[in-house]
């Protein structure tokens, strides 16, 4: 799983457009979330809900965000999406 994670966390700032399986993406994102190993995506999103606008992947608490799930997996890991310029 870790090794998975890590390529999406990476590569999915550059794919345009993600073509990532959402139930792994849905993975990822909870791990990254309920986790401070690593990277810190549980602090960096603490108080916050997640709402995945693009699948049934809801987690956290306080006010919303609500974005595409692999939006949501970078901005927990500190990543950011290329511009779809």
């Amino acid at each position: 799983m870790r090794s998975s994670a890590g390529l999406l966390v990476h590569d999915g700032d550059r794919r345009i457009p993600p073509t990532y399986p959402v139930e792994a993406l849905s993975r990822v994102a909870s791990f990254y979330r309920g986790s401070n190993l690593l990277i810190g995506g549980k602090s960096r999103v603490a108080g916050l809900t997640l709402h995945a606008a693009d699948t049934d992947w809801t987690a956290g608490w306080g006010p919303a965000v609500k974005r595409p799930i692999l939006a949501l997996v970078l901005a927990t890991t500190g990543g950011r999406p290329r511009s779809t310029i």
